[in-house]
């Protein structure tokens, strides 16, 4: 296992929502769900997470958009599976958004905010 996410002093506040997440790997096109998202990036539930410093093209499906959002990211700390351990941690990954332009950080923005004021969240 890598670094332990709970460790990490974060910059933005984290929506808890699932979202649809697709992306490519060594295997192929694989189909996931995140577990919440922020400014800077999401949290991908897997059982199988890419190896640290992967870079990844996303396809992130917000409920309100036809078209998924085209994201890239890196992976910046995974959770391994471990049906032995006693550990609360969700097996994934934590990506983090790179090369971000203006529009697809207000699309996340306004995302962001409108979800968590339907949802009754203060950051």
């Amino acid at each position: 296992m890598a670094k332990d996410p709970e460790s990490d002093k974060r910059l933005e506040k984290r929506l808890p929502i699932q979202l649809d997440v697709r992306y490519q790997s060594l295997e192929g096109f694989i189909s996931d769900y995140s577990m919440n998202i922020s400014q800077g990036g999401l949290f991908i539930s897997t059982r199988n997470p890419l190896p640290l410093g992967t870079r990844i093209a996303l396809k992130v499906g917000f409920p309100d958009a036809e078209v998924p959002l085209n994201i890239e990211g890196e992976v910046v700390w995974v959770s391994e599976y471990d049906k032995k351990s006693k550990s609360n941690l969700i097996p994934g990954m934590g990506i983090q958004f790179r090369n971000l332009d203006h529009r697809e950080k207000k699309r996340i923005e306004d995302f962001i905010a409108h979800e968590a004021e339907q949802k009754g969240i203060t950051f």
